[in-house]
C-alpha cells in the first residue's frame, strides 16, 4: 500500500496545469519548497505499521494522549448581536465568540505560523 502511495506521489505531471497547482500551493503557505513531493515519498519509503498504529493510538482513538478536538458553530450576526466591527472575542460560558478573526489569530497559541518562523504568519 505504501509503495502505491509513493508511485502515486512520484508520477510525473500529466498537465502543466497541475505543476503550475502545485507551485503556487508553494507560494500561497509561503514555503517555497519545491521538491516536497520527493521528500514526503522518501519519508513514506521508512513508515512501518507500529508508526501508524501509534499515531492511531495517540491521536485518533478518543482516549488518546495526543488527541484535540476543536468545534465550530457558525451563526449570522442578526442571531447573536454581534456587528461586523466587534474588535475582541466574547467568552461565552461554554465558548468564545470570535469577532476578529485577525486579533483571535495572533493572539492564539493555537496556530502553527507559517514559513516556520515562530510568532509571524505569513500574510497572505
Amino acid at each position: 500500500y505504501v509503495q502505491s502511495i509513493v508511485v502515486k506521489k512520484l508520477e510525473k505531471d500529466k498537465r502543466l496545469a497541475s505543476e503550475v497547482g502545485r507551485h503556487w500551493s508553494e507560494i500561497v503557505i509561503g514555503r517555497f519548497d519545491y521538491t516536497r513531493v520527493k521528500k514526503e515519498a522518501e519519508v513514506l519509503k521508512t513508515l512501518k505499521r507500529a508508526d501508524l498504529e501509534a499515531v492511531f493510538t495517540d491521536i485518533v482513538l478518543p482516549h488518546g494522549s495526543g488527541r484535540r478536538v476543536l468545534t465550530t458553530q457558525v451563526s449570522s450576526s442578526a442571531t447573536t448581536g454581534a456587528s461586523k466591527g466587534t474588535a475582541s472575542s466574547k467568552t461565552l460560558e461554554k465558548g468564545v465568540v470570535i469577532g476578529n478573526t485577525k486579533e483571535f489569530v495572533a493572539n492564539s497559541r493555537i496556530f502553527t505560523p507559517f514559513k516556520g518562523m515562530p510568532g509571524k504568519l505569513a500574510q497572505l
